[in-house]
């Protein structure tokens, strides 16, 4: 920091300037506060922001501003002449935090660049930055006189501020009669808003309320830029105040992951060896292979084995047991004369490890699990929980009921789901929505079922599939306790709050963020299907079928105690919601399970040189393990070329094809039956050479349009995992030009970050209504909004750089 050899005149000029003005006179502070005022200090001018935040703060009759300042800043930390009675001029203030004056771009014109470093503890005062640099003040945006002259009133907005050029000019004041040398933004109300949250006693519980960080973060932003737009500011102000006004809830506990470990791990220790049935059998399997937890060495492979010789020990029988198709020579298994939930069940478990239903070989024969499910009869025997579980298993790996010529009644998907839509509680109806076993009441467990049966056809070629689905979500929200969970047949269960979770993950829908499924209780306390069922969890693994202290329930279930049907519905439930949030494919859709990786990549091409130039380049598919749709995203320099067309191969499946409104989004989407598994070519782009581009090559990229809804499985709406695939980049050869690159916080797209970029910022959110390309560079933080927020992101990173 330089030395002060500057002539005392100077600090004489400067003194009379900023705040000359003697008065006398005793003052005797009042021990009750006659008022409250916000007080800040701030070097805005050298880029420093706040060397002392906004605060309220009290004072006393008869106070000064002069006596409010010292108490504020505390003596030691200022150097200054005369007292809170007369003469009081602050030449100096102690630094709280280190920086380099960095005098911001609107600044520049009127004052020399300095590059001093200031560090914790130094004094920062009158000449440091030039003859005319030093403290001065304003009272509500007014520059008044010596500060031991004038007095606070309730509510006033006191800011001390570093002037650097026009002796208060760059503060928005008028130096020796001087205009301000920019415009500056009224920053009162603001510093107000903020220095409330500083002094209250429970700031750190409104910082923790949603949205407040964000919008106090990007107040600080709007308070410490000098030459911030008046708009911005009354934005910056408007979002702390819609922040602070959202209501307070106490939230429940939604923290699953510790309890879902403790379940999976109970799971192994209490199933070591795996079996066929409902109990320590696929449910089990089913969790621990979804949650991809693990396993003993060999533990799926004992249970596969029990499985074959399970089926090996079946007799050839036209009922129980299997029976030989002739064209290809595997035995049908039926498990069950009247449960076809038995055959459903195994092929759950079986497609969580991978393992084709139709084609399950042991040392004996070949098995297959789906064929008689073309038996409608049997399907709906036990009632709907039959072509529930039928379509839930079909869909685990797009499995097809073949044509039975044996049967009175084949049965189809068509017929299965219409089953269940006409189940439907007062179908027809204004009050339709909703199952149940029967009655007309709906049943929490049942509607989840349905629901999550038929999931894979809520779309908009299924209509009466989807207003049944919407209805019925409609009506879980309406039978949902305070206590977010739910009770079936008079109890409050842990297996009722499983389904509901299974159900909504299937559909697309966060039980604990929609807040159709938030409730709150008596309490105050904001509960969620998460929440609820993690109350059912029991210390050390599993979870309960009610709550309590060791009564026996109906059915012999012992209140608070591990129960092995709760431990299986509860632990697969929190597996389906952790793949929610992970972005995987939803818990019966397992296409993953069986899936490997596909290659798509973006072949070569080149054309005769000259503006009218074309090119065609070939996207291509290989090691093509099943898709349903994608999205992709291509890239390449569009400051030369112009994507102009895309025409599809032949080859593709029929099934909506597009390029998503515009170019280079290209999308397909497969509507019938069964995953595309082709390879070769998808579809081929051209391109033409824009005027004035010079010769050369191009590079052409393929990439996962991630933003977009690219079902692995047909008719999901929920943002199911695509199936893997890899890419390669091509290129066509029609100019030398190198692929444009978007770096985010590079608003002006030189390549470069820097202050400049911080202004162009500003004026974006000013202007709105950005392209596409403005708002990839813009949207630092990447939360879909352009706003102050990423301008206290974008200036954090400039100073990380360095730049």
């Amino acid at each position: 920091m330089k030395t002060h050899a500057y002539k005392r005149i100077l600090a004489v000029l400067l003194a009379m300037v900023m705040s000359v003005a003697v008065m006398s006179g005793a003052v005797f502070a009042s021990p009750t506060a006659a008022g409250y005022v916000y007080i800040s200090a701030d070097a805005n001018t050298l880029g420093a922001g706040y060397l002392y935040e906004p605060t309220k703060v009290p004072f006393y009759e008869g106070d000064s501003w002069a006596a409010v300042t010292i108490r504020y800043l505390g003596e030691s930390n200022l150097t200054h002449w005369g007292d809170g009675e007369s003469g009081f001029y602050m030449s100096y203030l102690r630094v709280t935090h280190d920086f380099t004056v960095n005098i911001p771009d609107v600044l520049l014109p009127h004052a020399d660049a300095y590059t001093d470093s200031f560090v914790t503890g130094q004094m920062l005062g009158e000449f440091d930055i030039g003859f005319a640099s030093g403290w001065m003040y304003t009272v509500n945006t007014v520059f008044p006189n010596g500060a031991s002259d004038e007095y606070p009133e309730d509510g006033d907005v006191c800011r001390w501020q570093f002037t650097v050029a026009g002796l208060g000019g760059d503060l928005g004041g008028s130096g020796f009669g001087s205009e301000p040398l920019f415009p500056v933004a009224d920053k009162d109300a603001l510093t107000a808003a903020v220095a409330e949250i500083n002094s209250a006693p429970n700031k750190a519980e409104l910082l923790a309320k949603s949205g407040v960080q964000d919008a106090y973060d990007a107040a600080i932003t709007a308070l410490t830029d000098l030459g911030i737009a008046q708009e911005l500011v009354d934005a910056a102000l408007a979002a702390l105040e819609n922040a602070l006004d959202e209501p307070t809830t106490v939230l429940a506990d939604s923290d699953y992951t510790p309890k879902l470990n403790a379940s999976l791990a109970y799971l192994v220790q209490s199933v070591p060896t795996p079996g066929f049935g409902t109990g320590g059998g696929e449910w089990t399997i089913l969790s621990l292979a979804r949650a991809g937890y693990a396993v003993p060495t060999g533990y799926y492979d004992g249970y596969l084995t029990v499985i074959g010789n399970l089926f090996d020990n079946l007799a050839e029988t036209t009922n129980v047991g299997y029976r030989v198709n002739a064209v290809n020579g595997k035995r049908e298994v039926k498990l069950d004369s009247n449960k076809s939930t038995e055959n459903e069940r195994l092929i759950l478990a079986l497609s969580s490890l991978g393992v084709d239903s139709t084609n399950f070989v042991t040392a004996t024969a070949t098995y297959d699990l789906v064929a008689r499910l073309a038996d409608y009869t049997w399907d709906i025997r036990q009632g709907i929980n039959g072509p529930i579980f039928a379509l839930i298993a079909l869909n685990t790996n797009g499995y097809t009921i073949p044509t039975d010529s044996t049967v009175a009644n084949q049965a189809t998907e068509d017929n299965l789901i219409q089953y269940i839509l006409d189940k439907e509680i007062k179908k027809g109806t204004d009050d339709a929505g909703g199952w149940a076993l029967s009655g007309t009441t709906p049943d929490p467990d049942m509607t989840a079922m349905a629901i999550q049966a038929l999931a894979p056809y809520n779309d908009n070629a299924h209509p009466l599939v989807a207003a049944a689905i919407d209805r019925a979500v409609g009506r879980l929200s309406d039978i949902q306790r305070p206590d977010g969970g739910y009770a079936s047949w008079g109890t409050v269960n842990a297996e009722s709050i499983a389904q509901t979770i299974l159900a909504l993950t299937a559909v697309g829908i966060d039980p604990v963020a929609d807040p159709r499924f938030i409730k709150v209780d008596a309490n105050g306390i904001s509960n969620n299907p998460i929440s609820a069922l993690l109350t059912f969890a029991v210390a050390g693994g599993g979870f309960s079928h009610t709550l309590g202290s060791g009564q026996t329930e109906a059915g012999g279930a012992i209140a608070g105690a591990v129960n092995n049907m709760a431990t299986d519905q509860a632990t697969y439930a929190l597996v389906a919601y952790d793949r929610f949030l992970d972005e995987k494919t939803a818990l019966y859709d397992m296409a993953d399970a069986f899936a490997t990786t596909t290659r798509i990549t973006a072949g070569t091409a080149a054309a005769t040189i000259g503006t009218d130039a074309t090119a065609t380049v070939e996207v291509s598919i290989a090691d093509n393990a099943g898709f349903r749709a994608f999205s992709l995203v291509i890239g390449y320099d569009t400051t030369a070329l112009e994507l102009t067309g895309v025409s599809w191969d032949s080859a593709l499946p029929s099934g909506p094809q597009s390029t998503a409104g515009a170019l280079p989004i290209v999308q397909y989407t497969k509507l019938s039956k069964g995953n595309f598994t082709g390879n070769g070519r998808l579809f081929t782009l051209t391109f033409t050479l824009k005027a004035g581009a010079t010769a050369g090559e191009y590079p052409v990229t393929v990439s996962l349009n991630e933003a977009a809804v690219i079902p692995a499985r047909p008719f999901h709406n929920d943002a199911a995992e695509p199936v893997p695939v890899s890419f390669a980049a091509g290129a066509v050869t029609l100019n030398a030009a190198t692929e444009a690159q978007i770096i985010v916080g590079d608003i002006s797209g030189d390549g470069e970050i820097s202050q400049d970029d911080v202004i162009l910022l500003q004026e974006l959110i000013l202007r709105g209504n950005l392209t596409q390309e403005e708002f990839a560079r813009a949207d630092l933080n990447h939360d879909g909004k352009v706003n102050l927020v990423d301008v206290a992101l974008l200036k954090k990173m400039i100073k990380e750089l360095g730049a």
